[in-house]
């Protein structure tokens, strides 16, 4: 009995197209960005927000994807820690925001991912003044 012989053109080009088994993370590439948690929340300016931004980086089917570098742009002199982190093994990413000194009524924070060309995502948190500090006469 003959076994038929496969097309190594065939295997090589499911392989490369990321179609193969395994492991094929290096072959998948970012499609969309999820925000999971922390949008439109409400703090003092200067401080940080009291829960955490996180955002998942999925490919084309959905799936997680690990090891892609987010990046995130707050207005009115906000800042994020960590500044570029990589998704996690579940594709997530967890930030601290902490809020611009502008009192304005909203500021906002853009999240986008690299390799992920004309998306991005848009959260927003209210500003308020902070407390007043007291002065020594």
């Amino acid at each position: 009995m003959r076994l038929p012989i496969r097309s190594p053109v065939l295997i090589l080009g499911a392989t490369a197209l990321g179609l193969g088994c395994g492991s094929s993370e290096p072959n998948r590439i970012p499609a969309d960005l999820t925000v999971l948690s922390g949008d439109n929340q409400a703090g003092s300016v200067g401080t940080a927000l009291p829960l955490p931004i996180v955002v998942q980086v999925e490919d084309r089917q959905g799936a997680a994807l690990s090891g892609v570098t987010v990046s995130f742009t707050a207005d009115g002199g906000g800042s994020v820690t960590p500044a570029a982190p990589r998704s996690d093994s579940r594709g997530r990413v967890a930030v601290s925001w902490t809020l611009g000194t502008m009192v304005t009524q909203t500021q906002s924070l853009t999240v986008t991912a690299t390799g992920l060309s004309g998306v991005s995502r848009m959260l927003h948190a209210t500003a308020s003044p902070g407390a007043a500090a007291t002065a020594a006469v």
